[in-house]
């Protein structure tokens, strides 16, 4: 299969350039870039897959203005004749993952589960950790009434 070396997304074979980075695709991956000094050996783990690759560039904007290490994830699958739904997942270090995930509440990027309090993304349904159902806040204050 072949990759873009720059964006790192996975083709469908007889692809030839990356349509996001328009770049001609390798056969095989470059090594992943060496950890920064100070940080060796600090796991990196997912807080946000969003369906917008320009909001999750401003959502790392964000987060590096605020003193959070932030790579973006393209887990796009690209295939002929109709492109897939883009999935860009938003990585922080462990070491820094609450701290980031509740500025993105802050800033209503992320929301809490009302039955476990886990960080849900705006674009679940349910719940990852519990499975609890999303409503809708227009429903949820519906059902108040």
């Amino acid at each position: 299969m072949p990759f873009c070396p720059e964006c790192r997304t996975e083709y469908q074979p007889g692809i030839t350039q990356c349509v996001d980075c328009q770049l001609p695709l390798v056969d095989t991956l470059p090594p992943e870039p060496a950890e920064p000094a100070g940080q060796e050996g600090s796991a990196w783990v997912c807080i946000s897959t969003d369906h917008n690759e320009a909001e999750a560039y401003v959502l790392k904007g964000f987060l590096e203005s605020e003193g959070i290490a932030c790579e973006l994830e393209n887990k796009t699958f690209h295939s002929q004749p109709t492109m897939a739904t883009t999935l860009v997942n938003i990585l922080v270090r462990e070491d820094q993952a609450e701290q980031a995930r509740q500025l993105l509440h802050e800033k209503e990027y992320l929301y809490r589960c009302s039955n476990c309090g886990a960080y849900c993304s705006l674009a679940d349904q349910a719940c990852p950790r519990c499975g609890q159902a999303i409503e809708d806040d227009d429903e949820a204050a519906a059902g108040q009434g």
